[in-house]
C-alpha cells in the first residue's frame, strides 16, 4: 500500500465508521471492484495491525463485512455478497501483479 492511500485510510480511520464508508465510496467512484476494495481494507488492516487500537481494528473488520456483504441487506456497501474464493482469486491476481 502506498504512503498516499495509507494516510487515507489513516485519516478515515481516526473519524471512525462514517468517513469509513466514505472511502469505501470514494474507491467506488474511482472505478475499484468489490473485490479490490476490500483487499485495500485487508492490507491497511495487515500494515497497521499492530499501531490500531481495539476499537479501530473492530470499526475496520465490521466495514469489511460490510464491503463482503456479511451483514444485513440495509448495511451492505454494495450489491452482491462477496465469496471467499473471489477474494482468494483477487489476492492471486494482486501477488502476481506485485511480485
Amino acid at each position: 500500500m502506498d504512503d498516499t492511500t495509507a494516510s487515507l485510510f489513516d485519516g478515515a480511520t481516526a473519524r471512525g465508521e462514517s468517513a469509513l464508508v466514505a472511502l469505501v465510496s470514494r474507491l467506488r467512484e474511482r472505478g475499484l471492484s468489490q473485490v479490490d476494495v476490500y483487499l485495500h481494507f485487508e492490507a491497511y488492516r495487515s500494515a497497521r495491525g499492530a499501531v490500531l487500537s481495539e476499537q479501530d481494528d473492530d470499526v475496520l473488520l465490521e466495514i469489511m463485512d460490510r464491503i463482503v456483504g456479511h451483514c444485513s441487506e440495509s448495511s451492505r456497501l454494495f450489491d452482491e455478497h462477496l465469496s471467499n474464493e473471489a477474494i482468494d482469486a483477487g489476492r492471486q491476481i494482486s501477488a502476481r501483479l506485485f511480485d
